[in-house]
């Protein structure tokens, strides 16, 4: 059931992130929900690019509001600096926005994913991309895949079977595709389209072509 602010936090949202070794992947639903409730209007982007290398997953009720927090406070941060905060230093600061909007807004409702990727400065850093799974208090954990939702969550089987940190692009897309494909087989809602992202190492955001429900035809 929703608060007296619409922030309620729907278990049927879907969520799926991979961090792979050159690249972070990440998948979300494009609904709105009230509460276990399918809402009509019009599809929505759950997964935004920051303005420094980042790509942010935002899901339940007081998603948009926070995203609008993290922009704002990026935006004016660069506007006063000159510089964007360093990709390594997102998650700490979408920790610490967390908590401080939970000070005044005890009913927050939202579970993220972030991914950052330092690219290779050619010198002594490497480069590498990382993935982080947070919720409502303001914990961020970094981890190789990560779920939000039931029906992210029944994909867990196929994501433990078949992820590798070696996994291509191509190989990571079509593995989100099996998770859908699962989901279809295991539960009564059907989600029209998937947003798909990736983050590269470089930076870069890339968007691949939704997955559609249609797209698998058997149910059993």
């Amino acid at each position: 059931m929703g608060d007296d602010n619409g922030s309620s936090l729907s278990p049927l949202e879907v969520g799926i992130g991979l961090r792979c070794n050159d690249f972070v992947i990440m998948m979300s639903d494009k609904k709105v929900f009230e509460g276990n409730s399918l809402s009509n209007s019009v599809d929505i982007d759950k997964i935004s690019s920051l303005d420094n290398g980042t790509l942010l997953m935002c899901l339940g009720g007081s998603g948009p509001v926070f995203k609008r927090s993290v922009v704002t406070g990026m935006t004016l941060h660069r506007v006063q600096t000159n510089s964007s905060y360093p990709a390594d230093q997102t998650g700490r600061i979408l920790s610490q926005t967390l908590r401080d909007i939970r000070r005044h807004t005890p009913c927050l409702n939202v579970n993220l994913m972030l991914g950052t990727a330092e690219p290779n400065d050619g010198v002594t850093h490497p480069g590498r991309v990382t993935l982080y799974k947070g919720d409502s208090f303001g914990f961020m954990l970094e981890v190789p895949h990560a779920y939000i939702g039931i029906n992210g969550l029944i994909t867990a089987t196929i994501v433990d079977k078949y992820y590798r940190p070696d996994l291509t692009i191509d190989a990571a897309y079509s593995l989100l595709k099996q998770c859908v494909h699962h989901m279809k087989r295991r539960t009564f809602l059907a989600y029209p389209t998937f947003t798909v992202k990736v983050l590269d190492i470089s930076g870069q955001v890339h968007h691949l072509p939704d997955i559609k429900w249609t797209d698998f035809d058997e149910i059993y």
